[in-house]
């Protein structure tokens, strides 16, 4: 879902059906575009996580927009495909063990999902956040969760 979202993000839609270069949207649909963009962009850019001494402190929304937007995209669709799943095949089996079933099933895709930005506190120097509020175009690790989840309803309901 991620890197399919890529086709969408603020680079994707630039470029059309052939590969060119090419503005294909409405007005309409790049006003919305824009819109959306700008909403992901404001978000994200209050994620700081060093002191405002720092400079930079917080993300540059603008340069990580196209990331944000795939991840996002992608949960969405993560989340789609998981209710699809449940849906036909019902509840796993695997889950009634005595560790997974301390939770719902939604809220072990959940888990899952944010075990994999996990970051060890000592890796994570001003220093080393410094250098990624500078260069990266991927948000840190605890704001590609935090993002995504604010925005996915079916986070807020488990």
């Amino acid at each position: 879902g991620h890197e399919l979202t890529h086709g969408f993000d603020d680079e994707g839609v630039q470029w059309d059906y052939d590969g060119r270069l090419n503005s294909w949207m409405d007005k309409a649909s790049q006003d919305g575009f824009n819109n959306m963009a700008k909403c992901v962009i404001d978000e994200y850019s209050k994620f700081c996580p060093l002191p405002e001494t720092d400079n930079p402190h917080c993300t540059d929304g603008q340069r990580t927009q196209g990331e944000n937007i795939a991840d996002n995209g992608g949960i969405h669709s993560a989340w789609r495909a998981y209710e699809t799943h449940m849906e036909l095949n019902g509840p796993d089996p695997m889950f009634m063990d005595r560790v997974y079933s301390q939770y719902t099933e939604n809220q072990l895709v959940f888990l899952n999902f944010a075990q994999g930005w996990c970051m060890q506190k000592s890796f994570m120097t001003e220093s080393y956040i410094s250098n990624k509020l500078m260069t990266d175009p991927h948000s840190l690790g605890p704001y590609r969760v935090l993002g995504t989840y604010q925005n996915i309803p079916a986070f807020q309901a488990n």
